[in-house]
């Protein structure tokens, strides 16, 4: 087979760049995939309650997705940082498609997570009433979160809503960090 024959194909080494990407990219993956996983947490025990209107319905799948594909997407770097170094160029190549498919999932959470969630934390000074929909007036998204999330006979537990609203706010901007990283 003669483009097996291409010498190019199969130059070790010259994975060396990615590699050392991918190790930097270990600290901002594993600050994601924490913080994914503690959204996610916020949001899965009382999904029936935070996806009813006026709040955006996919808020459970997304914050599911970003957790899922968060650790896989740490793991995966984790595991495939050295072999990419010594990797030879069709190999990293391959390498990169399955980086691909993982980014174009913490994209797909990331950017859709950004049409309900603050793009900083200013907003969260007033996380009790940041867009509060004038339809239910029940309060904040976040609000909501802090009311669900308190448990009276666990005052250690409770979590304010500035809190809650400063890490999907965080969640967020390491999502989009990380779609530079992976």
């Amino acid at each position: 087979m003669k483009w097996l024959e291409y010498d190019g194909a199969f130059v070790f080494g010259s994975g060396i760049p990615s590699g050392v990407l991918r190790f930097v990219g270990h600290t901002v993956l594993g600050i994601y995939m924490s913080l994914a996983s503690g959204t996610y947490k916020y949001v899965k025990a009382h999904a029936a309650v935070v996806q009813q209107p006026p709040f955006n319905p996919d808020t459970l799948y997304l914050s599911y997705l970003a957790s899922k594909w968060s650790k896989i997407g740490f793991w995966w770097n984790f595991a495939i940082w050295l072999p990419t170094i010594a990797a030879p160029s069709l190999c990293v190549t391959i390498i990169g498609m399955f980086d691909t498919t993982i980014t174009v999932y913490f994209a797909l959470a990331t950017v859709r997570q950004g049409t309900y969630i603050p793009h900083s934390a200013g907003p969260c000074k007033n996380a009790d009433t940041w867009q509060v929909p004038t339809a239910n007036g029940n309060g904040s998204y976040f609000h909501i979160l802090e009311t669900l999330n308190t448990y009276p006979d666990k005052p250690e537990m409770h979590v304010p809503s500035d809190k809650i609203c400063k890490d999907f706010v965080s969640q967020w901007r390491f999502g989009i960090g990380s779609l530079f990283i992976l």
